[in-house]
């Protein structure tokens, strides 16, 4: 086993191939230079004469190359061999490549006799022909590094194992600076790889220039990795929270934290593994959604503790329920608060902050009245400012700053265009404030409104920024009369952002119940750091 690994990221290639899944000439761009400060190595750019944007693509990163930018990472170029019949010097994708002037190259070709024969149309020997001329061709006109994709490798092993082992030898002797081997269906179990690279190594093959590129249909894309790595080999392939075609490629966050934190094999500079979790959240971003809350390391929850025995041990030993320091990879800790939290969850959380809850009388009367909501259906789970008002309400703080005389939402129909009004009476500080806005839905007519009368008051509010609205429905048995959660997030500046909710069977009450809760909690903080300030 090796102490270092190769990363070769193609979130830019194959995790295009997911479904849903599209980014724009710029966001490549901007991906390019995020994987080259994250330190990864190798990064898999595009398929050079498969569409412009990867032809122009490749046209930016020649720019930025002779400007002095991204010198650390080598951004590959794809493609496939050259097609049966046509000479190399005459293949439009093989030329495409030269043209595109990348720092190198990856190929992939047929190791699976049947996709040879059927899916090529083409003899074994010819097979092996392509994919020798193809790497020649490249080596020759380039003088570059070139990879070859050993492609359904493990699926053409277990096919006729003697060809698989000719197509593995004729990219090494045609000068393939590394072969990948491709559990491409993602159909192969972690015993049946290692097996198959034990008798690999019965023939001598040189594993540190071997890799792995796994995709996830069975699950066994990480494991499958590790697998090949503690076997010898060096090279790893995938993509940023494992993204791609049908069920994904290996997840890269998952490989580099296994590999360097838990097996100490060095996948990337470790001052940079920090980045792990920002890079992984700007990647679901551009893929416009937030990630599974409960992705290994990155994870919203990946650290997230709700048991009250558990958040007990943690205050004696992280150890006990964290397989890492989440700061190691750029995460934290979450304490949740719900009905089946104890008062070590509510201490945790807010007791460094509020000398009162030394009183044990006082916490348990906080945890009565959490699980009270949570009868009605109300969860404060992952809603921290909701949460921090009312403990403070049952505390005996009064942080309301405004009271809704009455709210009417009106339907505009101008022709075409259709929109809402709100119309919003407050009283505010003890006077009465009347305010009207136009917005694309009611939801949005109500946020401009109560922004537009808090606005004289707190002007700062313009900064602060509506990040997330999600609605889910509490007892979808009721029909129509169901209520609904109403979580609204919003971020301030830099700042942390904060999460409110608000719960109704109407879906405009449960949103202003949010909203009130949300510039009632932004009050708050201005209230707090002026204190704060004025300590000083």
């Amino acid at each position: 086993m090796l102490n270092k690994i190769e990363i070769y990221d193609t979130t830019l290639r194959d995790g295009t191939q997911g479904a849903g899944i599209s980014f724009s000439l710029e966001e490549k761009i901007f991906l390019t230079h995020l994987l080259n400060e994250l330190g990864i190595p190798y990064i898999e750019g595009g398929w050079p004469g498969s569409n412009p944007k990867d032809e122009m693509y490749f046209k930016k990163i020649r720019e930025k190359k002779k400007k002095g930018e991204l010198k650390g990472s080598q951004v590959f170029a794809f493609s496939s061999t050259r097609r049966k019949g046509v000479k190399t010097s005459e293949d439009f994708f093989l030329s495409k490549m030269v043209e595109s002037k990348a720092d190198g190259f990856c190929l992939f070709g047929k190791t699976w006799d049947r996709q040879a024969t059927d899916a090529l149309g083409v003899t074994l020997g010819e097979n092996l022909n392509i994919i020798k001329e193809s790497i020649l061709f490249l080596k020759e006109k380039t003088k570059k590094p070139v990879f070859f994709d050993c492609e359904h490798f493990f699926d053409g092993y277990k096919s006729n194992k003697e060809y698989a082992i000719d197509v593995l030898k004729t990219a090494l002797k045609a000068g393939a600076d590394r072969v990948i081997l491709c559990d491409t269906n993602g159909g192969t179990f972690s015993h049946e790889c290692q097996d198959i690279i034990k008798e690999l190594k019965t023939l001598s093959f040189p594993l540190h220039n071997f890799g792995f590129h796994g995709h996830n249909d069975c699950g066994m894309a990480l494991s499958n990795s590790i697998t090949t790595v503690r076997e010898g080999f060096g090279h790893i392939q995938g993509t940023i929270n494992g993204i791609g075609e049908r069920c994904g490629n290996t997840d890269l966050v998952s490989v580099i934290s296994n590999l360097q934190l838990k097996m100490k094999i060095q996948c990337i500079p470790s001052k940079k593994i920090k980045g792990l979790f920002s890079t992984s959240k700007k990647v679901w971003e551009l893929t416009h959604g937030e990630g599974p809350p409960n992705q290994p390391f990155v994870g919203v929850n990946s650290f997230a503790h709700k048991g009250g025995i558990h958040v007990s041990a943690l205050q004696k030993a992280p150890e006990f329920y964290e397989h890492i320091n989440p700061n190691s990879i750029g995460n934290r800790r979450h304490i949740l608060i719900s009905e089946l939290s104890g008062q070590s969850n509510i201490i945790n959380t807010f007791g460094d902050r509020y000398p009162e809850l030394k009183d044990k009388r006082k916490v348990k009367s906080i945890l009565h009245a959490i699980q009270d909501k949570e009868k009605e259906g109300l969860s404060y789970e992952g809603a921290d400012a909701s949460l921090e008002l009312f403990m403070r309400r049952v505390l005996g703080h009064n942080d309301s700053i405004m009271e809704k005389n009455y709210l009417k939402i009106n339907d505009l129909d101008f022709g075409k265009k259709k929109m809402s009004e709100a119309s919003l009476s407050l009283n505010f500080r003890g006077d009465k404030t009347m305010t009207v806005s136009l917005g694309v839905g009611p939801v949005d007519a109500l946020s401009k409104a109560l922004r537009k009368a808090l606005t004289p008051f707190y002007p700062e509010i313009k900064n602060l920024k509506l990040t997330d609205y999600h609605v889910k429905i509490i007892d979808g048995h009721c029909g129509t009369m169901a209520k609904v959660r109403v979580s609204i997030k919003h971020q301030f500046l830099k700042n942390k952002a904060f999460t409110t909710i608000g719960m109704s069977e109407n879906i405009i009450e449960a949103s202003w119940q949010a909203f009130e809760s949300a510039f009632t909690y932004f009050a708050f903080l201005k209230k707090d750091q002026s204190k704060k300030v004025s300590q000083i």
